[in-house]
């Protein structure tokens, strides 16, 4: 796992939001953890891919800066692909 889980920030209606450690660098950082459209998880709404493309290009100082997307989908079943505990 790149991440280190410390907790959970907060959850809305699109997914959750995990503070994390990187290990690579100690870096701390936020993970959004996107919920699928539908149950077969073969899908992210557009209101979603929306506030990605705006993220990527959305450079200011009161905002937090997006620093990858993962094209993974991870259920509460198997999120330690992503974290350690």
């Amino acid at each position: 796992p790149e991440y280190s889980f410390v907790n959970l920030v907060g959850q809305g209606s699109y997914g959750d939001v995990y503070f994390c450690i990187r290990k690579s660098d100690k870096k701390k950082v936020a993970i959004k953890v996107i919920r699928s459209v539908n149950d077969n998880m073969d899908g992210i709404s557009v209101s979603t891919m929306r506030e990605i493309a705006f993220m990527r290009y959305c450079h200011h100082p009161c905002s937090v800066k997006l620093l990858d997307v993962l094209p993974h989908f991870y259920s509460s079943n198997n999120m330690e692909q992503l974290f350690s505990p």
